[in-house]
């Protein structure tokens, strides 16, 4: 509801078109200087995009929704006022536009943390409201300038940024998200930046916006150009901008059912399609169907990569990776929007515009190539590769064995699960939950043996970090592995259960670590100590909602916002399943009571969404 609230009237950035000629005509500006506006808001977005997830954790997540909204409202504030080019620029293009930025990543990261399924489906959602805001906004711009004028309109448009903006923040303040877990002390690994994943979704969507944005933010201006009056015009803006919400939402529906490379070559071909159609049958009408198209294959392509950061990243690491990738959007609306003025200012038509657009659409479907269409949804469906094995067979025997030699990786007697585990465990949390579900029951009770060799280069791993997880190169190994021999087919989808939010229990006590001080974590038992101790030094809450959610059995989440690293030294008395439990002599609290009384925080029991990977395909490999 927050993310609905605070995005839909920012959304109005996409009705800029309906601004052209009432600004021209009252600040004496041209087609190619208004472009410019409109880059430089782009560019503001991105700037807000870009420094958003700087602060994710250092203030409340409320108080960062109203600095959104300050910004937003000054800047239509500006622009209301301005009595030039200058001002416009500012008010529009930098403090809107910043604003805006901002407050469409926050509210995608705040949902991303909080979803629990259907992580396409509710990303095409957050993504779509931006053009459902523009559908809005359009006509209610169009009868406003008409009635009360420019200046008025962006007033009144000025007073609901600060309204809308008031009620989000309460309504995040009220929902109980904290952005801590997203901060930016969480550090990716090597594997998990997946470097030809984020390039090829980038130029994708770069393309797909390319193309869009080239045309769609003259939309106005070309049903004019091609004989149509106002009314056509403005509501033909209404009608696209409605087919790009919903094609948003479709796209971001799609990846929870459909492969992301089919998705994309379809979009960027309906795109095509409406470009095409647009320079041989030029007309009024046909433009305002084939500008349809454009944004129909737009908003798919946009839809679908706000769910693909989802599928590729995990969720705390959503809103640094989607600011990122949504530079590639930044990009072409600095660049397109004016290039399509300056055509328009020396042809006084929109046909080369519409040509270039064709072009880019046509560039997409060959970035998707054929190649990758039939590629299957997952972490690793566009960077595959890496070692083969030598030597793949069957093992009955029980007793399993994993080596670690210089150049060779040698495993005996494993399961298809017990190597899913290797492979993803740091990722998606296996080592601690079974968070892996689907598969034929003899992923879990055939053995396998696997000799494989290591590419020269690769990092010299012990098998303990093999085994902790802390080998990156040899987990993206193995997993490769696994999809080329086992034919393994995973997607990623959420799971509520029962666990624990770690928050504050009045005020919190805890130790900041110190220069110097040695990391460390784990339990120990000194001699004649009646307590275990649960020890922490260098650890941010994330590492102690980790080693407590290994020491209740249940997954922990933080939801102390708390930032930073501190020592501890908790003393407790394990019970139940607990590790320790039923050692003769222990005499104390709980773990529950300990960390209440020693560091002021509490485990507040409650269902909890985990990320869990689900086996849609694998097979028996082939003997070598």
């Amino acid at each position: 509801m927050a993310a609905t609230v605070l995005n839909l009237p920012f959304g109005s950035l996409y009705a800029f078109s309906v601004f052209l000629k009432p600004l021209e005509a009252l600040l004496g500006v041209s087609r190619g200087d208004l472009a410019l506006v409109f880059a430089l808001a782009s560019a503001g977005f991105g700037t807000g995009m870009l420094l958003a997830p700087r602060l994710f954790g250092r203030a409340p997540t409320a108080l960062l929704v109203l600095a959104c909204t300050l910004a937003g409202t000054s800047g239509a504030v500006v622009a209301a006022t301005a009595g030039g080019l200058f001002q416009l620029a500012l008010g529009y293009g930098v403090l809107f536009g910043a604003g805006g930025g901002a407050g469409y990543i926050l509210a995608q990261q705040t949902v991303n943390l909080a979803v629990t399924r259907r992580q396409g489906l509710v990303n095409g959602y957050v993504v779509g409201l931006y053009p459902a805001g523009a559908m809005i906004a359009a006509p209610l711009f169009g009868w406003s300038i008409r009635a009360i004028g420019v200046r008025a309109t962006l007033g009144g448009f000025a007073a609901v940024l600060a309204v809308t903006g008031v009620i989000a923040a309460w309504l995040i303040a009220h929902s109980g998200v904290a952005l801590g877990a997203a901060s930016t002390t969480i550090v990716p690994d090597e594997a998990e930046r997946r470097r030809s994943v984020f390039w090829r979704l980038w130029i994708v969507f770069f393309l797909a916006a390319s193309a869009g944005l080239m045309v769609l933010s003259q939309a106005a201006g070309i049903i004019t150009a091609y004989g149509g009056g106002t009314a056509l015009a403005v509501y033909g803006t209404t009608f696209i901008a409605a087919t790009i919400a919903v094609a948003r939402l479709g796209g971001g529906w799609m990846v929870d059912w459909l492969t992301i490379p089919v998705v994309a070559a379809g979009a960027h071909a309906v795109a095509l399609a409406g470009n095409v159609a647009l320079t041989l049958w030029p007309g009024p009408g046909v433009s305002v169907l084939a500008l349809a198209l454009v944004g129909l294959g737009y908003g798919v392509i946009s839809g679908l990569t706000a769910a693909a950061v989802a599928v590729y990243w995990r969720r705390a690491l959503y809103g640094r990776m989607a600011s990122r990738i949504y530079i590639a959007w930044c990009a072409a609306a600095i660049i397109l929007p004016i290039t399509a003025g300056y055509l328009f200012d020396l042809t006084r038509g929109y046909g080369s515009a519409i040509l270039i657009a064709a072009g880019g659409n046509a560039l997409g479907i060959v970035q998707v190539g054929p190649d990758s269409s039939g590629a299957v949804p997952g972490p690793a469906c566009y960077d595959l590769g890496g070692a083969k094995p030598t030597e793949v067979k069957s093992n009955p025997c029980i007793g399993s064995r994993l080596q670690i030699d210089p150049g060779r990786f040698l495993v005996r007697s494993k399961t298809v699960h017990s190597l899913i585990v290797l492979a993803y465990g740091k990722d998606c949390d296996l080592f601690t939950f079974d968070l892996l579900s689907g598969g034929p029951s003899w992923i879990r009770s055939e053995r396998f043996d696997i000799e494989a060799l290591i590419p020269e280069g690769t990092p010299a791993y012990t098998s303990r970090q093999f085994i902790k997880g802390d080998a990156p190169k040899l987990q993206e190994m193995l997993k490769n592995l696994l999809e080329d021999r086992f034919k393994l087919v995973m997607h990623r989808d959420m799971k509520e259960m029962p666990g624990y939010f770690l928050t504050i229990k009045g005020k919190a006590k805890l130790t900041a670590s110190k220069e110097g001080d040695p990391p460390r974590d784990g339990l120990t038992h000194p001699p004649e100590d009646p307590t275990m101790h649960l020890v922490g030094g260098k650890a941010t809450m994330t590492d102690l909602a980790l080693w407590l959610g290994r020491l209740t059995g249940r997954p922990v989440l933080d939801r102390t916002g708390i930032t930073g690293e501190f020592n501890y030294d908790v003393k407790y008395v394990p019970v139940d399943n607990q590790p320790g439990a039923g050692t003769i002599g222990l005499v104390g609290p709980s773990i529950f009571t300990a960390i209440q009384e020693e560091l002021g925080l509490k485990l507040e029991s409650t269902r909890v969404p985990l990320e869990i990977l689900v086996i849609d395909r694998v097979e028996k490999p082939s003997e070598n």
